[in-house]
């Protein structure tokens, strides 16, 4: 019954800290961090992967193979389970001891002690209020990696697409500028260009050339 009740209390905890993380970064977190702190591909993931990548996915998988910030998730336990323990009273203590009297006509003689910390007890919500600050700040400081990572997540998406789409603007007008060199070069061989001119067109697809293969 203890190890049911622990293994469920721990459950609950972990839910509770994913929670809070929830509402602080608006971020969908991984739930299987209950489970292990590496890493592992969910089959939404594995569907996204075969579709075309948005930010919002780009950020879920960054978070869920994020193993730094999985043993983070993981820590909030730790500290919640502190915060739990902060806020419970002293267990009192009792001793028992018999004594058997020299006197074989006297009975035996039982002894019971109680002892139980005031002080301990008069202390505990102060250490509870402690304790929960202490699990806030940690909460705030994984919300801090969370954002962290989705934000890093959604930059690199964006700088990869704007890089997609300069690519594609590159490529179309170097295609230009090869169909522009192509006829120069049949008009200078007809001796109907200059070769300056001829020489201008070239130079122009050459250094188009060189700003595309910057993208690729």
């Amino acid at each position: 019954l203890a190890l049911a009740l622990s293994a469920t209390g721990c459950v609950s905890s972990f839910s509770a800290n994913l929670d809070r993380l929830d509402a602080l970064t608006s971020e969908d977190l991984p739930r299987d961090v209950l489970e292990a702190v590496d890493p592992v591909t969910d089959e939404a993931v594995a569907r996204a992967l075969r579709e075309p990548l948005t930010a919002e996915m780009a950020s879920r998988i960054a978070i869920a193979n994020h193993r730094g910030l999985r043993a983070t998730l993981r820590e909030l336990g730790i500290e919640r389970g502190l915060a739990l323990q902060a806020g419970l009273p002293p267990n009192p203590r009792f001793e028992f001891d018999v004594r058997q009297s020299a006197d074989a006509t006297q009975p035996l003689q039982l002894d019971l002690y109680a002892e139980y910390d005031l002080t301990h007890a008069l202390l505990t919500p102060m250490r509870a209020a402690a304790a929960g600050h202490d699990l806030e700040a940690a909460r705030q400081r994984a919300a801090g990696q969370v954002l962290e990572t989705a934000y890093g997540a959604r930059v690199a998406f964006h700088e990869a697409r704007a890089a997609e789409a300069q690519l594609a603007l590159a490529q179309r007008a170097l295609e230009a500028l090869a169909a522009s060199r192509d006829a120069a070069q049949a008009l200078y061989d007809a001796g109907n260009l200059p070769e300056l001119d001829l020489a201008t067109q070239i130079a122009a697809y050459e250094e188009a050339r060189a700003v595309t293969a910057t993208f690729e």
